[in-house]
């Protein structure tokens, strides 16, 4: 008699690998990572104030840090790092939660910082660059930089009276052509600055001091 057909068994699923890491297993942030990095977020801030784009950089060069150690800690290939987008969302929920608590608020950073370097005698243009150097957004700085006239006058007066020149120059020492390259050099506009250097020392001195009372 003829033999029986072959009958195929059904096949086993082929066993897993245990080298094989699931992916979705490593984009979930480890246990109490959020928490370590809030209290790291929270001791940066007791020293230090910040934006939230700086504070986002330094959260996640701590954690690179803390991923660096635990992978020489392992053997090789026995821990992934988190995905970059995981890396993100958990340094995004960290802001959220202290901008809801009210310790990291750029408008209050920006406002006091723009207000600090006007003081010190910056040029309004610089202190733009300063501001989107620190991460604040442009609407912010846009909002922020001083643009009237008075506010130059004062930042260029207070430039001035740092640096000794123009009317602040000691006697006999007035260069206006000099004071005026560095100006120019500062960043001050060429109107602000001719009208400083055309004051005499007692106007630039009663201005400067007036602007500032009125400042605080």
């Amino acid at each position: 008699p003829p033999a029986p057909p072959e009958t195929s068994s059904p096949e086993a699923p082929p066993a897993k690998d245990p080298a094989v890491k699931n992916p979705a297993a490593k984009s979930s942030p480890p246990e109490g990572l959020e928490a370590a990095l809030y209290e790291a977020a929270l001791a940066h801030l007791a020293r230090f104030a910040t934006t939230r784009a700086r504070l986002a950089l330094v959260l996640a060069r701590r954690l690179e840090r803390t991923e660096r150690r635990a992978a020489e800690g392992e053997e090789a290939g026995a821990k992934d790092a988190m995905p970059r987008e995981a890396k993100r969302a958990v340094i995004e929920r960290v802001l959220d939660r202290l901008a809801a608590a009210g310790l990291l608020d750029d408008g209050a950073y920006a406002a006091a910082r723009a207000r600090r370097l006007l003081n010190r005698g910056t040029a309004p243009a610089r202190i733009a660059a300063d501001l989107a150097r620190h991460g604040v957004d442009r609407a912010l700085i846009a909002r922020l930089t001083p643009r009237d006239t008075t506010s130059e006058t004062l930042a260029t007066l207070a430039y001035c009276a740092r640096r000794r020149l123009g009317p602040f120059a000691p006697e006999g020492g007035a260069d206006r052509a000099a004071a005026l390259r560095a100006l120019a050099r500062a960043g001050f506009s060429a109107e602000a600055a001719r009208r400083v250097l055309e004051m005499g020392r007692d106007e630039a001195e009663a201005r400067l001091a007036m602007a500032r009372r009125e400042r605080r």
